[in-house]
């Protein structure tokens, strides 16, 4: 791996650590606010931990990772105190329950041929949330985590493909990048681009995964 790449991505991780996030409209937490556990590494999203593959011809952007709700329910509680998961979290940076990381990985093999270590993966807001996982972060917000962190990731990884998931993540980098408007459905048609990397956008559930826009999606990657 690039040592140049390496250093690029430390200090990045290292500012996001660091961020006191005085420019952003509500109060928001740092992944390590959450689980003193990832204090120990220099990463921009956990996500990382399973898929940083600085080298990856192919990025995925997520909305965010995680969300802290202090009225949490009774299945949240039970979700969050399953050891089982918690410890597959903090080795790989996400949990296997979710359905969008189930939908994720099977979306990797059976289209992409791939896995997640092969790929780079990132969140667009690389803080933390406060209140329910479905509530909404506003547009300015996701804008400036986009402009100082995502923005600078791709700098870094130089992917010759992204793939969004969900409109949030694809309208905020068109935003930044694009003066195009058009429904985020239609990417594989209206693609973005940004330097060198062709950007396209899937649901956030990636159903269904077996979907002909994600075989053609492929089928592009691997003319490139």
């Amino acid at each position: 791996m690039n040592k140049e790449k390496l250093i690029a991505y430390r200090q990045l991780a290292l500012k996001r650590k660091a961020d006191a996030r005085e420019n952003l409209s509500k109060k928001y937490l740092q992944p390590e606010d959450l689980d003193p556990h990832w204090q120990q590494f220099d990463l921009i999203s956990p996500l990382q931990k399973s898929a940083g593959n600085l080298d990856s011809d192919l990025m995925i952007i997520l909305q965010d990772w995680n969300s802290f709700d202090p009225n949490p329910s009774a299945k949240k509680i039970k979700h969050d105190e399953n050891l089982e998961s918690k410890k597959f979290e903090r080795e790989n940076g996400y949990f296997p329950t979710v359905r969008t990381n189930i939908n994720l990985d099977k979306l990797l093999k059976d289209h992409f041929r791939l896995k997640r270590p092969d790929i780079y993966i990132t969140n667009l807001f690389v803080f933390i949330k406060i209140g329910s996982k479905s509530g909404p972060i506003p547009p300015d917000d996701l804008k400036y985590s986009a402009s100082e962190y995502t923005l600078k990731e791709i700098d870094i990884v130089k992917p010759k493909m992204i793939l969004c998931l969900g409109a949030y993540a694809f309208n905020t980098l068109r935003s930044l990048i694009s003066s195009e408007k058009f429904n985020w459905r239609d990417s594989l048609d209206y693609p973005i681009y940004y330097k060198n990397s062709v950007i396209y956008a899937v649901s956030h559930s990636i159903y269904p995964v077996n979907s002909s826009p994600i075989s053609r999606i492929y089928s592009l990657l691997s003319g490139m």
